[in-house]
């Protein structure tokens, strides 16, 4: 995979919302001011935690 790759678009825990961000599903939602949810990420960021889905390519 290359760099480009490892991103929160390529993750099988990120779920598109709108436009080029969405949510990131990893762990359940921590409850914070009276309402838990997922954090919000854009597609092109990155974390350590990175688990291709089913349509990223694997590195060759």
């Amino acid at each position: 995979m290359t760099e480009k790759q490892h991103t929160c678009r390529n993750c099988r825990y990120w779920k598109r919302k709108a436009g080029n961000y969405g949510e990131c599903r990893r762990y359940a939602p921590k409850p914070g001011d009276g309402t838990a949810k997922f954090p919000i990420t854009f597609e092109i960021t990155w974390c350590g935690e990175l688990k291709a889905n089913a349509q990223t390519p694997s590195p060759a």
